[in-house]
């Protein structure tokens, strides 16, 4: 493979995980308030 495209492969492939790392990031920020929300009504609601 010529050092120019295995270079670009690199790119292509450090851009991929960049990016499905931030979609992570997005969703973790979503769903932690959520979580908190669902905690707290638990932890109010009258054992069963």
């Amino acid at each position: 493979m010529k050092p120019a495209m295995r270079n670009i492969t690199l790119a292509m492939i450090g851009a991929a995980l960049l990016s499905n790392g931030a979609v992570f990031a997005q969703d973790a920020q979503s769903y932690l308030p959520a979580e908190a929300a669902v905690r707290e009504a638990v932890a109010r609601a009258p054992d069963v």
